[in-house]
C-alpha cells in the first residue's frame, strides 16, 4: 500500500482483484520484494535516526554511572569529594579576583537600579565619581531609546490621533518611569512633549536613586572580601581578607584556600564522627540509658582503642568526654594505623582471618568486593580498610549527600534533555542540522548539571550533617512525688546537640550509623522495631 506505487494498484483495480484474494504472478512478487526493500530501508533510517538523538544519551550514562557507582559502593568517596571541593576553590579564585569582577558587580547593581547594561571593562581604571556619572549618562541615554520606540508603538506614525492608545502609554510610563503622563499630550498627537515628558520622569527618578553602594565596589579589598564571604558560605571557613592581601592572582589564592580547606577537611574527619557518636547516644538515652552507654563505650573501644566500660567512663562531663575522644582521635597518627594493622594481619592474613578480626573488634562487616582485595594485597587492604573504619560516620554521611545529590540532578537533567529533544525539530527553520544542535545542547545541559553537583555538594561538605533518628519512647507517668535526690545527668544526656545541616532518616539498607558495619536493619532498626512490636 505504501510503496507499490499507483499503476499496480491500477492494474489490480481492473483484474477485478478482491481483499483477501489469492495472488500469484511473477510482477506481483517482484513489486512486493521491491516494496520490501524500501520498507525496510526507511525502518533503518528511523533506527539510525533514532540512535543519532541517543548517541550523546548514552555516552552520558556510561560516564555518569561510572562516577556514581563507586559512590554506591563506597569507593573513592573521599576523593571524589575533595575533587569537587578543589574545583569549586578554583573557580571561586578566578571569579572573585579576576580583573572584570568588580566591574560585573558594577554592572549587575547598575542593571538591577537603573535597567541600563554597561559592559563591565567599562568601568576599568575609573574613579568614584567616574563611575557614578558613566551610569547616570549611560541609564538617561538608554531611557531616552526605550521611550522613542514606546511612542512609536503606542502613538504610530501612520495612525490617527483617535487610535492612539493614551491608556496603554499612561501605564507604561507610570510603571517604567513613575511618570504621571497627560493623556491629553497623546490625544494631541503631540510627540515630543510626551518624550520630554517621560525623559524628565525617567531623569528624576534616576538621580534619586542612591549610589553610594557603588563606592563599596571600588575599594581596593572589595574582590578579597567577596572572596572571604564565599569562602565562609560554602566552606564554613572564615578568613581575614587582609591575611590574602599580597596575592599574585588567583592561582595563589587559590593554593591559600585550598590549604585552609584541607587543613578545616581533616579536622572534620576527626570531629564529626564523636560529634556524631555523642549525638546519637543523647537521642538513644530516653529509651535505653543502659543500653545507649554500652554501645557508647563499645564504639569508644572499637574506633580509638580506649579501656571505656559504663561503669569506669573517665567523667560525667560530656565536654570532657569529648575532649578525650578527640585527643585519642588525633593520637591516631599513620604509624599507630599501621600498628594496628600489623597486629591485625599477625592473627591471619587470609581474607577469612581478616575479616573476622574486623568483626570481633566491633570495626565492620567484610563484603564479598572486600574479601576480594584482602586476597589481592592483604597489608594494603587492612590498613586501607582501618583508615576508612575510623571515619566511618563521616563517609557515611558524604556517601549519603553523594547519591542524593546525583539522583536528583540527573533527573532535572533527564527532564531537560527530553524537552530539548522534543523542540530541537524547529531549528530545522533556520538552516541547522537538528541532530548536530541536539548534541550541542546535550553537552551543554551535562556541563551544566556536573557544576551544579559541585556546588551543592561543595556546600555542604564541610558544613553539613545527618540527625541521628532514634525510636523515641511514649511518654510515661509522671512519678509520685517524693523527697529523694535526682540522680546526676548522664554525660550523654547532657550533651548539647551541634547545628545541624541536611537532615536524613538512615534507610533499612544503608550502613547503621553506630559504625557497627552492620546494615541499620541488622542493628539498631531491629531494636526500633521491637520497640514498636
Amino acid at each position: 500500500k505504501m510503496f507499490a506505487g499507483r499503476a499496480t494498484r491500477t492494474l489490480l483495480s481492473k483484474m477485478g482483484m478482491k481483499e483477501g484474494d489469492h495472488i500469484e504472478a511473477p510482477m506481483l512478487s517482484r513489486a512486493v520484494e521491491k516494496a520490501q526493500r524500501k520498507v525496510e530501508e526507511r525502518n533503518f533510517t528511523i533506527r539510525k535516526n533514532i540512535l543519532e538523538y541517543d548517541e550523546p544519551m548514552e555516552f552520558q550514562r556510561r560516564s555518569f554511572y561510572g562516577m556514581r557507582q563507586p559512590v554506591l559502593e563506597g569507593r573513592g568517596v573521599r576523593d571524589l569529594i575533595w575533587r569537587f571541593l578543589s574545583e569549586s576553590v578554583r573557580e571561586a579564585a578566578n571569579l572573585y579576583l579576576g580583573s572584570e569582577h568588580a566591574g560585573r558587580c558594577l554592572a549587575e547593581w547598575s542593571r538591577e537600579h537603573f535597567g541600563n547594561t554597561i559592559e563591565p571593562h567599562r568601568f576599568r581604571g575609573r574613579e568614584s565619581l567616574e563611575v557614578k556619572e558613566l551610569i547616570l549618562r549611560d541609564a538617561k541615554e538608554e531611557a531616552q531609546g526605550r521611550i522613542e520606540l514606546a511612542v512609536a508603538e503606542f502613538m504610530p506614525a501612520e495612525g490617527q490621533t483617535e487610535d492612539f492608545d493614551a491608556a496603554g502609554l499612561a501605564k507604561w510610563a507610570k510603571e517604567t518611569y513613575r511618570c504621571e503622563l497627560d493623556p491629553g499630550l497623546v490625544r494631541q498627537g503631540d510627540r515630543a512633549g510626551v518624550r520630554r515628558a517621560v525623559e524628565t520622569a525617567a531623569a528624576v527618578m534616576f538621580e534619586a536613586v542612591d549610589m553610594t553602594p557603588v563606592d563599596g565596589f571600588l575599594v581596593p579589598d572589595f574582590s578579597l572580601r567577596e572572596l572571604a564571604v564565599w569562602t565562609d558560605r560554602m566552606l564554613g571557613v572564615k578568613i581575614d581578607p587582609a591575611s590574602m592581601q599580597g596575592v599574585e592572582g588567583p592561582d595563589e589564592a587559590a593554593k591559600r584556600l585550598l590549604e585552609l580547606a584541607r587543613k578545616a577537611y581533616e579536622d572534620r574527619e576527626i570531629l564529626y564522627p564523636i560529634e556524631f557518636a555523642m549525638e546519637f547516644t543523647a537521642a538513644q538515652m530516653p529509651a535505653d540509658p543502659k543500653a545507649a552507654l554500652e554501645q557508647f563505650s563499645a564504639w569508644a573501644r572499637s574506633r580509638y582503642e580506649l579501656p571505656w566500660t559504663p561503669e569506669t567512663l573517665p567523667s560525667n562531663d560530656p565536654r570532657e568526654l569529648r575532649r578525650l575522644l578527640e585527643e585519642a582521635a588525633r593520637g591516631l597518627t599513620d604509624a599507630r594505623l599501621r600498628e594496628r594493622a600489623g597486629r591485625a594481619l599477625a592473627a591471619g592474613r587470609s581474607p577469612e582471618s581478616i575479616a573476622a578480626w574486623f568483626e570481633s573488634q566491633g570495626l565492620s562487616r567484610l563484603s564479598e568486593r572486600d574479601l576480594e582485595e584482602a586476597a589481592e594485597d592483604p597489608d594494603r587492604f587492612t590498613l586501607e580498610r582501618l583508615r576508612n573504619c575510623v571515619q566511618a560516620e563521616l563517609r557515611q554521611f558524604e556517601r549519603w549527600v553523594l547519591l542524593q545529590v546525583l539522583d536528583n540532578a540527573w533527573k532535572d537533567h533527564l527532564r531537560a534533555m527530553d524537552q530539548i529533544r522534543d523542540a530541537i525539530g524547529f531549528r530545522a527553520f533556520s538552516q541547522k542540522d537538528p541532530r548536530i544542535e541536539f548534541k550541542k545542547e546535550a553537552a551543554r545541559l551535562y556541563d551544566e548539571m556536573l557544576v551544579e553537583i559541585r556546588n551543592r555538594v561543595s556546600e555542604v561538605a564541610l558544613k553539613g550533617r545527618l540527625v541521628p533518628q532514634v525510636q523515641q519512647p511514649r511518654p510515661a507517668e509522671p512519678p509520685p512525688a517524693t523527697d529523694a535526690p535526682a540522680e546526676s545527668a548522664t554525660p550523654a544526656a547532657e550533651a548539647a546537640p551541634a547545628p545541624r545541616v541536611d537532615p536524613a532518616v538512615v534507610g533499612r539498607n544503608e550502613p547503621c550509623p553506630c559504625g557497627s558495619g552492620k546494615k541499620f536493619k541488622h542493628c539498631h532498626g531491629v531494636r526500633e522495631k521491637e520497640a514498636k512490636a
